[in-house]
């Protein structure tokens, strides 16, 4: 199983370090792949003074926790996705929020999973009869039992 984990996931997980949605993404990695595209990094970074004053972390332990988490993740260029992807999740996005539509056209390209934590996205999709999303919740109570 392909599993496409978007900022926030990497968000908590940096935040809470021994969270409950770091505790999720460090075990499920047993029977999926996680990826992401590679604008990941860049937003990553946009917001690492936020990261770094919410999570108390001292700025080596922040790069320690956040080595850790990317050695689990495949980083994909968002220019090997076909255009009709792209096209796709922009049509998808566009009136929920529209920054996600990288994470949605992988998600699409690669038949996986999208990892959200964001309820606005994760609802404003399943309205749009779009099934391939999951919340921390479900994806804890539907592969929990298997670690």
């Amino acid at each position: 199983m392909t599993i496409v984990v978007d900022t926030n996931i990497v968000f908590s997980t940096l935040l809470k370090v021994k969270g409950p949605v770091a505790k999720v993404f460090f075990s499920i990695p047993s029977f999926a792949e996680y990826c992401a595209p590679d604008f990941l990094v860049t937003e990553l970074q946009l917001h690492k003074s936020k990261l770094l004053s919410e999570s108390g972390l001292s700025e080596i332990n922040y790069e320690l926790a956040k080595t850790s988490v990317f050695a689990q993740i495949d980083f994909i260029d968002i220019t090997a996705i076909p255009d009709t992807y792209i096209k796709e999740a922009v049509q998808l996005t566009m009136d929920i929020d529209f920054k996600d539509f990288q994470f949605v056209a992988l998600a699409i390209f690669m038949d996986a999973v999208l990892w959200t934590a964001d309820r606005k996205l994760y609802n404003g999709l399943r309205r749009k009869n779009f099934r391939n999303v999951i919340s921390t919740q479900e994806l804890n109570s539907t592969f929990g039992n298997n670690r």
